[in-house]
């Protein structure tokens, strides 16, 4: 009985320790977010190694040598690689894309997505393969490293690759899965804005914690930052549009100004207000006030179908479904561009001016009015050293394959 008192102080004392242990655990768990969303993230964190690439050889089962006639680069195998996008960072290039090879630059016993470095002369520095069956959704260049976001195959969920620049280990985290998510590079890492069907929703990392916010009933068009807050323009799900104003550092909306009763399709900041696309029973071009409040300017465009829209310098151009594309410039002015059979591709900002990317129906690639200098299934353009740009195209011989080329301007 006597040891039973005297150890009566221990044992207090060490509950008391626990207790604030766990006080401290729940207040330190705290932060500016408040959880109010059902579309939490998983609470797993896991790290793999890299899987550097092995020597790479000269042809793999004959299909055809690393270099072309021309001196471009191949990154192939015996099987099919895919072209998913490729980004241009401080660090170098990057190529994301699929292989079911099983020799090749991305081997393996399965498809899998993966990322490529390239050099500056565009050869493979080395590749970081994820698990099988992810499927590529978007990519972003941060602070942190690239974000590389799949959905699993069993379209439950995203999952939320952070992968060092130098492709070594990766940190990954899962969320809801969504086919609307936006990643907005932050000074520190990264946000980012997922629109599910019945809320918009933004993720951020606080202490190795993928932490979340409801945004609240909205589907996110387009986001801007100014200073402390970023400024979003959302479709209402119960109809209509408005512009909200978020805090970057709680992501709490702050202010909501209503735009029209219409569907926004794209929006774009001016020098003379804010221009916008609306869907309604017409499609309209409008040019609003900086804060949202005054309509200024509108246009009544054709009701023609409007396939994606390309932000370029004087405005934006609007691909429209087999009828060519329009060019509206933000004065509401509009020029309309037939395209014959050719599909435009892209439009790449290059030495200060906006560049159309065509592919025409004999899958040649080319710039504007230029001869064609590829013939691919889909190509994306990215910028580089001393007046010139690198290519990087999928084309197709006994498989598919992603071939790398350098062009002046």
């Amino acid at each position: 009985m006597k040891k039973f008192k005297a150890a009566m102080p221990t044992v207090c004392y060490t509950v008391l320790l626990l207790a604030i242990a766990l006080l401290s655990f729940l207040i330190a768990g705290k932060s500016g977010l408040t959880s109010t969303s059902a579309h939490a993230p998983t609470a797993n964190k896991t790290s793999s190694s890299s899987q550097e690439n092995a020597t790479v050889e000269v042809v793999y089962d004959d299909v055809f040598p690393r270099n072309s006639v021309n001196g471009n680069q191949r990154i192939y195998g015996d099987g099919n690689v895919v072209l998913y996008d490729a980004l241009q960072t401080p660090t170098g290039s990057y190529v994301v894309l699929s292989s079911d090879c099983k020799k090749g630059d991305i081997s393996s016993n399965g498809p899998v997505t993966a990322v490529v470095k390239l050099s500056g002369d565009n050869d493979l520095l080395c590749s970081y393969q994820l698990s099988s069956e992810e499927n590529f959704i978007t990519v972003r260049q941060t602070a942190i490293g690239l974000v590389l976001i799949t959905e699993g195959a069993d379209k439950k969920h995203l999952s939320v690759h952070i992968i060092g620049y130098d492709l070594i280990g990766e940190t990954k985290y899962k969320i809801p899965a969504t086919n609307s998510v936006r990643v907005v590079p932050t000074e520190k890492d990264f946000v980012i804005f997922a629109s599910y069907p019945d809320e918009c929703v933004a993720y951020a990392l606080r202490d190795g914690k993928l932490l979340f916010q409801s945004i609240g009933k909205y589907t996110l068009v387009e986001l801007f930052e100014y200073e402390d807050t970023y400024v979003l323009f959302d479709n209402e799900l119960s109809g209509g549009s408005s512009a909200l104003t978020v805090d970057k550092k709680t992501l709490t909306v702050t202010e909501k100004t209503r735009i029209s009763d219409n569907t926004l399709f794209f929006v774009k900041p001016t020098p003379a207000g804010i221009l916008t696309v609306e869907h309604g029973e017409r499609t309209y071009a409008r040019v609003y006030s900086l804060n949202m409040k005054e309509r200024l300017k509108e246009k009544n465009l054709d009701p023609a179908t409007v396939q994606k829209a390309y932000r370029i310098d004087a405005g934006v151009v609007l691909y429209c479904d087999n009828s060519g594309y329009v060019i509206l410039r933000d004065d509401l002015t509009t020029e309309l561009i037939e395209t014959s059979n050719n599909v435009l591709l892209d439009v790449a900002y290059v030495n200060g001016s906006d560049r159309f990317l065509f592919k025409d129906e004999n899958d040649n690639i080319f710039f504007d009015d230029q001869p064609p200098f590829a013939q691919g299934e889909k190509a994306v353009v990215l910028p580089a050293q001393n007046n010139t740009m690198t290519v990087v195209t999928e084309k197709t011989d006994k498989y598919s394959f992603i071939e790398i080329t350098r062009l002046p301007y």
